[in-house]
């Protein structure tokens, strides 16, 4: 099984640095926010690849809520899988599928609360813009909604992404 991870590993290296093939690994990391009946804040770091007008990669997620009029705060962890679309130049399309295991209240008719954690699944979609800083570092900010809406999910509003991704 080793082999064929460094066979895998050896033929992606090979495409992305080949001077013939137009793609490039990236690397960086980005920050949401939203206010959704509290504050919503997450942070991410990125790695994908870049090929043509198509970004594709991967994040771990580490997220924190503090609800309106609330002592408690709530902080998840998961992953996301993302893609992006260049229309033109600068503007993309993007949508990523998320999961977060997240800590759930459930307060029953006596009064008693139930503290647990679940795991949720969202389906964020949406539009960015980007722009370069210098031939190696670009600067994004997009605007999201989860089409899903899962009721457990810690943020479903619209929310605000920005970020630094740097060519490798």
């Amino acid at each position: 099984m080793q082999i064929i991870f460094r066979i895998f590993v050896f033929i992606c290296l090979s495409l992305a640095f080949s001077a013939g093939v137009s793609a490039q690994v990236f690397t960086g990391g980005n920050v949401s926010v939203s206010y959704d009946n509290g504050v919503y804040a997450d942070i991410a770091p990125v790695v994908g690849y870049r090929l043509e007008a198509f970004n594709g990669g991967v994040s771990p997620i580490f997220s924190y809520k503090k609800p309106d009029n609330s002592a408690q705060q709530f902080f998840s962890m998961g992953a996301r899988v993302f893609g992006q679309y260049h229309l033109i130049e600068n503007a993309f399309l993007h949508a990523e599928f998320q999961t977060l295991n997240t800590q759930t209240t459930s307060v029953f008719a006596d009064g008693t609360r139930i503290h647990d954690r679940v795991w949720t699944i969202s389906l964020p979609v949406g539009a960015g813009y980007e722009t370069r800083l210098n031939d190696k570092t670009r600067v994004q900010a997009s605007i999201l909604y989860d089409v899903l809406q899962d009721k457990n999910n810690p943020n479903n509003m619209p929310v605000i992404r920005g970020g630094i991704l740097y060519d490798l």
